[in-house]
């Protein structure tokens, strides 16, 4: 929509640093020198244009948009921290257990609603894909890169047919081998109730040998 077309572009803009430098890395990609400095001017460009913009057009129109509140995260304000806040036949947990939970749970955690809005986010020390509060209540499209938009529609649309239950992709991010799953979630009579994305770095799992057991 116009009202995101700055942020689109910032995508945009970031997927072709992300590319540039897949390139500078690349020994065969870069035959001389020549190449290698046109390619990294234009990377240096790229970088700089994205900066100035999130300095001077982005953030300060998320600050006079967004509330502090929403800042300081959502939900602050339910129950004290040892009031009981999920209940269920196989327990009950206070909130301060269940954000903790969420935070040592090896993995990234978000949900996004049957109105395609972002309704959560676990924040756990070492994200791999960092979130802010602001992205609360934020339609989904709207937080993907506008080449991915598509793939992501056509999951939603999946989900939401009853066609399929699950989606799942795999990259590497820094060296680290990144595992994204996305899960259809539905009430007790199969109606959809959202899209849980799940990502986890398995790094360390793939490198596993052998056996470890606890006895």
């Amino acid at each position: 929509s116009r009202e995101h077309a700055c942020v689109k572009l910032m995508w945009a803009i970031q997927d072709d640093i992300l590319a540039m430098r897949k390139r500078l890395l690349d020994p065969d990609a870069i035959p001389d020198d020549k190449t290698f400095l046109r390619v990294f001017g234009e990377f240096y460009l790229n970088a700089g244009s994205l900066s100035w913009r999130e300095r001077y057009i982005l953030y300060p129109v998320a600050f006079r948009a967004v509330s502090p509140d929403a800042f300081a995260g959502p939900g602050r304000t339910a129950g004290s921290e040892g009031e009981p806040v999920f209940t269920s036949g196989t327990g009950v947990l206070t909130r301060a257990q269940l954000e903790a939970i969420f935070s040592v749970l090896p993995v990234d955690i978000s949900f996004i609603g049957s109105d395609d809005r972002v309704k959560y986010y676990s924040d756990p020390p070492h994200r791999i894909f960092p979130r802010s509060p602001a992205i609360i209540g934020r339609l989904v499209q709207n937080c993907h890169p506008p080449k991915s938009v598509a793939t992501v529609e056509k999951i939603l649309e999946s989900f939401k047919s009853g066609d399929e239950d699950t989606a799942e992709f795999w990259l590497t991010v820094k060296e680290r081998f990144i595992h994204i799953r996305y899960y259809a979630v539905r009430g007790e009579s199969g109606e959809y109730l959202g899209t849980l994305e799940v990502s986890q770095d398995v790094t360390g799992i793939r490198a596993l040998e052998g056996e470890k057991r606890l006895l």
